[in-house]
């Protein structure tokens, strides 16, 4: 009856740990969050471990727009009984979202694809939408339009600029597939295209009254503005060019800007004895450091109690100052 009794205590203790005590609202935290949360559902992963069940690290794996391969790896290590799962295993070796900023995908489209879903306005879409187009995903592009008018209230002149994307896309993605490339599109194509400038003012008559300049459809002449004669002539300079570094990039950081988190991606040449990063403010003075141990890195920095403004990372190698990034803050 004693070894019962303590059975039973040491059963409602697990419980209470396991899932904060409620595996179900933990899941659904993980399942409804949105990008713009994902700092604050990783911090909340790490508090409730190492009694994360194997349902709630499989939802969060699953939620690959919102914790990257980083914060999944972060709530691993603090979880070491999930990799003793199959399923689970399974689901991060099929996972399609790669880190952000690492080898697969360029750090500065990862941090305009994260930048395009944080700040979810109308222009960021649009902006979202043409991106993608001009990678050639033109099917994501089509979708990114057509999820407009279900997320936002469009009036009738928004509707109307949403048609014309759709309108314009379509048939830019027509030239592009077509071999006779911009400056020889058939007369059908054209005739659209006018119809586009015709009907819409907004970027996609641009777009589209581009594309007849360039074949010649229509003429337009940029006009001249005379400077001042009252004014001074500014001193020119002559452009020698950039200087391209033939160095690796040791440090990097993604995304840039940022909001409320950012990662710190290391890639060193060689292995060290001690590594440490310094995060200065603006005025040289230093907020943070970080302790990292790998020769290939990635250490996620909180933003949430930083302001607005520049900010100066600084990687040391047993003392010695070896690389430097900026990274920038918006609120």
């Amino acid at each position: 009856m004693e070894a019962s009794n303590q059975s039973d205590s040491i059963a409602d203790a697990l419980t209470s740990l396991v899932d904060g005590g409620s595996t179900e609202l933990l899941t659904f935290d993980v399942a409804t969050s949105t990008p713009p949360q994902a700092m604050q559902v990783r911090d909340e992963l790490l508090t409730e471990s190492p009694y994360l069940s194997d349902t709630v690290m499989k939802t969060s794996i699953g939620k690959e727009d919102v914790l990257d391969n980083t914060m999944i790896r972060d709530v691993l290590v603090a979880n070491p009984h999930a990799a003793k799962s199959d399923e689970i295993i399974n689901m991060l070796e099929n996972r399609v979202n790669p880190n952000k900023g690492d080898s697969l995908l360029p750090a500065n489209a990862d941090s305009l694809n994260w930048l395009f879903n944080y700040h979810a306005t109308i222009s960021t879409q649009y902006d979202k939408a043409g991106w993608l187009h001009a990678m050639g995903e033109f099917t994501q592009a089509k979708d990114v339009l057509n999820t407009i008018p279900a997320s936002f209230n469009l009036n009738a002149a928004q509707s109307s600029t949403n048609d014309a994307y759709l309108d314009f896309y379509e048939l830019s993605e027509a030239i592009h597939s077509d071999t006779t490339s911009v400056f020889r599109v058939d007369s059908t194509t054209a005739s659209s295209l006018q119809a586009i400038t015709a009907v819409n003012n907004d970027l996609p008559g641009v777009y589209a009254r581009n594309i007849l300049l360039a074949k010649g459809k229509i003429s337009y002449q940029e006009p001249v503005i005379l400077p001042d004669t009252g004014l001074k002539q500014a001193k020119k300079t002559k452009y020698r060019g950039g200087k391209e570094s033939g160095k690796t990039q040791v440090i990097s950081v993604f995304p840039n800007p940022a909001r409320d988190y950012f990662v710190v991606r290391i890639d060193l040449p060689e292995s060290f004895v001690n590594g440490i990063i310094k995060l200065y403010d603006g005025n040289g003075k230093v907020l943070q450091s970080f302790d990292f141990f790998n020769q290939k890195d990635q250490i996620i920095i909180p933003a949430t109690n930083l302001n607005s403004g520049l900010y100066l990372l600084e990687l040391y190698i047993n003392g010695s100052k070896i690389s430097s990034a900026k990274i920038t803050v918006v609120r």
